[in-house]
């Protein structure tokens, strides 16, 4: 008896049966070419060793996150260029907006890396994956918009 009147208590006394809403702040849609999606990082060298992450504020409605959509289906890579409009849908970007600058693939199990040539098609980017073994790699790309420097890394597995 003693110990169903613990139980009870234990359980009234957490809020262990409440349940909030599913609209999570921060939360952002899923990718909609059905990939991997890498959230863009503006980084600028200040005449210093290492990169700065700048944080831009995001209080005006119009703010656009850009992300890269990466998309792996047997030896061919999909890229997409997206920004995220007010938190709730993807837009694409115009390639015409971007200059690659280098496009790289990390191998962390054989801790190799090698470039890759990106081609333009319509709204996003085309690539043929080099022949490797290793199943998870890394892609690195660092690009130039709007006269900055920006970054993003997608971690992607072959299928």
């Amino acid at each position: 008896m003693k110990k169903l009147l613990i139980l009870t208590l234990t359980l009234a006394s957490i809020n262990s049966f409440s349940h909030g809403d599913h609209s999570t702040p921060g939360a952002i849609p899923s990718a909609p070419h059905g990939g991997v999606l890498g959230e863009v990082k503006h980084s600028e060298d200040h005449g210093h060793k290492h990169k700065h992450e700048h944080k831009e504020k995001k209080n005006h409605a119009n703010h656009l996150e850009m992300f890269f959509e990466a998309r792996v289906k047997g030896e061919e890579l999909k890229l997409y260029p997206l920004a995220l409009m007010n938190e709730k849908e993807f837009v694409a970007v115009s390639l015409d907006k971007l200059k690659m600058e280098e496009v790289e693939i990390e191998l962390p199990r054989s801790k190799k890396s090698m470039d890759l040539k990106l081609q333009a098609k319509g709204d996003h980017y085309v690539a043929t994956l080099p022949k490797f073994r290793d199943r998870r790699f890394i892609l690195e790309i660092e690009f130039e918009k709007d006269g900055q420097d920006h970054e993003v890394k997608i971690q992607l597995e072959k299928r």
